[in-house]
């Protein structure tokens, strides 16, 4: 499918629109609720001065604005009572690893990460995919734009770290390899950016429908968020008659999750290795 700039809403606030991914991210929301009948709880890992988080509230979704630098706190929680959305957002100023670790084991159902694990060290990327996996829900969604390692302005990642890290998730939206020139330095950046579920619950019906409607909605037949829930509603997703060749495709793809995950066990075991390691030296050192 041809990427393009897909504007699923109208919703402005100054001169900041809500990313490309955050778009992709909100449509898969809203399938989500649909077969699940339930509202998602929505983490916006550092979530800046807020424009994807109002984005996703404005659109009925309730969300919480992680954000560690202290010094966008204030401006960030101005730009969200500009906006109307102070009963929709929580600000937490925290380290998005710190959260995680005070959280229930599966117990978040989507983070938005619009750039901001590159920013973590290694080890704290290691640390956090660990946390990620063991913190959200079955077909919990996770969205992530993360810099590669040719862009010296984070600790970026090659592709194949990335996919080893992110490996047995479910690709909704293939992971990509984007580049653009910065207007005001000149250069040249470059990031991966991909839409994923954790495995399990019904990540195979939302991945399905999540490439039907985005299908629709490249051909322009789908133009707003309003058509989407029209749409969803005309398949009646939360009690959905299965017919025998799409349940032979779904026993497909339960067993090659099944695959996915155990071919992913080594590599969970040696990030679990390196977490207790980490958490030892902790302990020493208090």
């Amino acid at each position: 499918m041809e990427k393009e700039d897909i504007y699923l809403s109208t919703a402005s606030w100054g001169k900041s629109e809500p990313t490309y991914e955050t778009k992709q991210f909100l449509l898969a929301l809203i399938i989500k609720e649909k077969i699940n009948n339930k509202k998602p709880n929505i983490i916006d890992a550092g979530a800046g001065l807020g424009r994807n988080s109002i984005y996703l509230s404005e659109n009925g979704f309730d969300v919480t604005a992680i954000e560690y630098d202290e010094g966008a706190i204030n401006p960030l929680k101005d730009n969200i009572r500009e906006n109307n959305q102070s009963d929709n957002i929580r600000v937490i100023n925290l380290n998005i690893i710190d959260y995680l670790r005070r959280q229930e084991d599966h117990s978040i159902d989507a983070v938005l990460d619009s750039g901001m694990s590159h920013y973590l060290t290694l080890d704290e990327k290691e640390e956090y995919f660990m946390l990620l996996r063991q913190k959200m829900a079955e077909d919990g969604l996770f969205s992530i734009t993360h810099f590669s390692k040719e862009d010296k302005s984070a600790n970026g990642l090659s592709e194949d770290q990335l996919r080893l890290l992110l490996e047995g998730m479910i690709e909704l939206d293939d992971i990509h390899f984007d580049t653009w020139t910065d207007s005001i330095s000149k250069s040249e950046h470059f990031a991966y950016k991909g839409l994923l579920a954790m495995p399990g619950g019904r990540c195979n019906e939302i991945k399905d429908i999540y490439i039907r409607v985005y299908e629709l909605i490249l051909d322009k037949k789908i133009t707003s968020v309003k058509q989407i829930h029209e749409y969803l509603n005309g398949l009646n997703v939360k009690t959905q008659i299965l017919d025998s060749k799409t349940i032979g495709q779904g026993v497909v793809g339960e067993m090659q999750q099944i695959e996915e995950i155990d071919a992913t066990m080594s590599v969970l075991q040696a990030h679990q290795q390196i977490i207790r390691k980490q958490q030892d030296g902790r302990q020493y050192e208090n």
